[in-house]
């Protein structure tokens, strides 16, 4: 198991990381904001394939770290999902003790348990929920009554 810490990484590489962590940061708004309109309807099942994403995303970042292109790919996907899990709420403070343990990934395995652990609460509600027959579209703006169309984000 990889073993590095972040202060062994030099000063070159210490500027690309709070570069990367700016950039997702910005992801995070950004996806908070995006995802934040529709969990607003559909709250359950963005909250589902936020984890799904989540768990992919971590889980990738994890398994390709070593290489730029797709761990910035990984990262900026984590940051886009914009579902807050108990796991990224935790993750500071755990994610400290886990790097001086088992060096910089465990923090992303630890999201993708997590994350996989928050998925496994919410399926049983959406599998007692009704398959929805509109799908997640909105109706189209001329089924649209002008109450909807106010309430309506998008």
């Amino acid at each position: 198991m990889e073993t590095t810490h972040p202060k062994s990484l030099g000063h070159s590489a210490a500027d690309r990381i709070r570069v990367l962590l700016i950039a997702y940061g910005a992801a995070t708004v950004v996806g908070n904001n995006i995802v934040g309109r529709f969990a607003d309807r559909h709250t359950l099942p963005v909250l589902a394939v936020g984890l799904v994403l989540n768990t992919v995303f971590l889980t990738g970042f994890a398994l390709l770290a070593d290489l730029p292109a797709p761990a910035v790919i990984c990262m900026m996907g984590i940051g886009l999902v914009g579902v807050t899990t108990l796991g990224i709420i935790l993750g500071s403070s755990i994610g400290a003790v886990v790097i001086d343990t088992w060096g910089l990934r465990a923090p992303l395995w630890l999201g993708a348990i997590t994350a996989l652990v928050g998925l496994a609460t919410v399926l049983p509600d959406l599998a007692r929920r009704p398959i929805p027959t509109t799908g997640l579209a909105s109706p189209c703006p001329a089924e649209q009554t002008e109450t909807d169309a106010l309430a309506s984000p998008f």
